[in-house]
């Protein structure tokens, strides 16, 4: 069974504006896993910290990305049978 999702994200170049163009693309959602990242905080800390992606290939390249969650909308399932 696989997951078809649309996902939204910044446009390269665009992150710096007041309101940043917004992209959206067709994918496969293959996979929930765990981003793992270290922040340097104001106060000089390192805290470690771990957060959801989805892992997802494009619908027509099949190039894999990751993404969060709140980028992702379900669109439908695809059941695939097997005889």
């Amino acid at each position: 069974m696989k997951t078809l999702v649309e996902a939204t994200w910044i446009k390269d170049g665009t992150e710096d504006e007041e309101e940043p163009e917004m992209e959206t693309g067709m994918y496969w959602l293959w996979h929930w896993a765990l981003q793992h990242d270290i922040i340097n905080m104001e106060d000089n800390r390192v805290v470690a910290v771990n957060y959801t992606v989805g892992i997802c290939s494009d619908y027509d390249t099949g190039q894999i990305r990751c993404f969060l969650p709140e980028q992702l909308r379900i669109l439908g399932r695809d059941l695939q049978i097997k005889k």
